[in-house]
């Protein structure tokens, strides 16, 4: 059964990419995430971690600005 084959393949493929997603969702607070498909197969997934700046209104505070995480 070829067809078949060729869905739990896919299946299979696209729960990898889910769990990759999902990992990727919970470590992240802000930034993007950008799936490349090719021949309607996932070939590649990115993330791109952003991080907000906080600065502070004390010029002489060095503890002031920071990354937020």
């Amino acid at each position: 059964m070829i067809g078949g084959d060729k869905m739990s393949v896919q299946n299979e493929e696209y729960s990898e990419a889910v769990e990759i997603i999902r990992r990727a969702l919970q470590s992240m607070e802000f930034g993007s995430i950008t799936i490349m498909v090719q021949d309607g197969h996932i070939v590649s997934i990115d993330s791109t971690e952003k991080f907000k700046v906080k600065l502070g209104n004390n010029k002489t505070d060095r503890n002031a600005g920071g990354f937020k995480r």
